[in-house]
């Protein structure tokens, strides 16, 4: 049933999460603050839930 709602979402939607690639190498490579993954998480978790949200009514 899930993955039905996400066969219906345009792949283009997901495009710019990998865009989140370098906050998360940053903190890796490039010497970013460790305060930077939660940040990104963050973002993460509010843009899919942006894309994916379906009002119930």
């Amino acid at each position: 049933m899930m993955f039905k709602r996400i066969k219906r979402i345009h792949p283009l939607f997901y495009l710019p999460l990998a865009f989140l690639a370098f906050p998360v190498l940053g903190v890796f490579f490039f010497g970013y603050p460790i305060w930077t993954l939660g940040t990104t998480l963050a973002f993460l978790i509010d843009y899919l839930f942006l894309v994916n949200y379906e009002k119930m009514s």
